[in-house]
């Protein structure tokens, strides 16, 4: 089994890959158990997506994964993959979830109730408006729901 290390540098560096979203990630974490394992097939693994493929082939955003990795160090980053302790269990049963999340702060928050945002673009100008709404109509802020 490989160590954290390699499995968050496989994880972030599957995440880079153009076409590969996250249905396609799932499907590999599965059939593969061992993110790194998804790399080491001579010709990149099964995948409709050639140019996916083909990168994952020629490790083509490993570098690029190595550098993520070494700045989330610094900037106290922290990853959360699917099936980890932490990962939201409720994000676990939307369609699609992410198979990797980046987070700051403390963690132990995750084990508590909480509203979490998760994304890869820039919010709509609504979705950007919600979180500073929110605690005024919140049930617990006292407003009705």
């Amino acid at each position: 089994m490989a160590d954290r290390i390699e499995q968050l540098t496989a994880a972030i560096e599957l995440s880079l890959i153009p076409g590969l979203g996250n249905i396609a990630q799932a499907r590999l974490w599965a059939q593969y158990h061992c993110l790194p394992d998804i790399f080491a097939e001579s010709g990149g693994p099964p995948l409709a997506d050639a140019q996916a493929r083909e990168a994952i082939a020629a490790r083509r955003y490993r570098a690029a994964a190595e550098e993520i990795l070494d700045w989330a160090g610094k900037e106290d980053c922290l990853f959360l993959l699917r099936g980890d302790e932490l990962y939201p269990a409720l994000l676990e049963e939307i369609p699609d979830p992410p198979c990797l999340l980046y987070a700051r702060g403390s963690l132990d928050v995750l084990r508590e109730p909480c509203v979490s945002i998760v994304g890869r673009a820039g919010p709509r100008s609504t979705a950007s408006r919600w979180p500073r709404a929110w605690p005024r109509t919140s049930p617990s802020a006292g407003s009705p729901s």
